[in-house]
């Protein structure tokens, strides 16, 4: 069976089923990026852990117990899930790990984070694994705004400023927890309960409006992180880094520094306790109207 999903306006033709993504239920898409599944095809997988191609284009990754995926040119992935594997597990490392890949070939700029639409402002909370990305973006969906990408930011530039790309309208959150909106569908994957979100159909592309870097403390802030220091800060929380070689890695270090040119970056403190969670989303929405 192939599934068809359009992905923040890539066509996405797919052998395994993903479903982080809405599945395209209009005409069928070009097909931008075609998922392969390497063992149902017989395709045979080269041996070894993660490595890249020297320009970046051909990278492969391998999670052990998970899958191992070959991401060529951003165009094609090749899955060779792992016996026994979870298919909840083997989605997330495809729709997250080989699709930022995918976007970093193609020349877009890959952020490890949360995006958000609040009021047609997109909204990146980075941060690394652990620091409350998906929490911070379900109480934001709790409130009424719209989730846009669970763990990767797909950044691109227009001459108006930066944009944002609709990836896929999930959270994750340890399982027990209560869906912060109501979900078109719930799974499985690393230890943790995925939704995704059914409510109104995000547009494909937001407006950049803030970056914010996610930080705890014992109290409540979202400061402004001078320029000078915006580019460094942001370096350390690209998605996949290590998979970009020296030229990719310098452009998308240009490319950041356009974006800050006029995208405001600041650090968000907020406190461990998840009780205060909705302040927090209160003060994001004070900071974006005093832009």
């Amino acid at each position: 069976m192939t599934f068809r999903y359009r992905v923040g306006g890539l066509g996405v033709v797919s052998d395994i089923e993903l479903p982080e993504f809405e599945p395209e239920t209009g005409m069928s898409p070009a097909i931008d990026v075609s998922i392969v599944d390497g063992v149902a095809r017989g395709v045979a997988r080269r041996e070894g852990g993660n490595a890249r191609s020297a320009d970046g284009q051909r990278v492969h990754v391998v999670v052990d117990g998970v899958v191992a995926m070959l991401v060529a040119h951003g165009r094609t992935v090749t899955v060779w899930p792992a016996a026994g594997a979870s298919p909840g597990d083997v989605s997330l490392q495809v729709a997250n790990t080989a699709m930022a890949i995918v976007w970093m070939q193609r020349g877009v700029l890959v952020l490890h984070g949360a995006v958000v639409d609040i009021n047609r402002h997109g909204v990146v909370f980075v941060g690394h694994s652990g620091q409350g990305k998906s929490t911070l973006a379900a109480a934001c969906a709790r409130v009424g705004h719209t989730v846009c990408s669970d763990d990767l930011a797909a950044i691109g530039t227009c001459p108006d400023g930066a944009f944002v790309r609709t990836t896929a309208r999930v959270v994750r959150a340890a399982q027990g927890v209560e869906p912060p909106a109501p979900a078109a569908r719930t799974w499985q994957a690393d230890g943790k309960t995925a939704w995704r979100l059914a409510h109104a159909p995000a547009t494909e592309t937001t407006p950049l409006a803030l970056i914010a870097v996610i930080g705890e403390g014992d109290r409540i802030a979202c400061e402004r992180v001078a320029r000078p220091a915006t580019v460094p800060l942001l370096m350390a929380h690209l998605f996949c880094g290590p998979a970009l070689a020296s030229g990719p890695l310098a452009t998308h270090f240009a490319m950041l520094a356009a974006i800050v040119a006029t995208v405001p970056v600041c650090r968000l403190v907020r406190p461990v306790d998840l009780e205060r969670l909705p302040e927090v989303v209160a003060t994001i929405e004070r900071r974006l109207l005093s832009r």
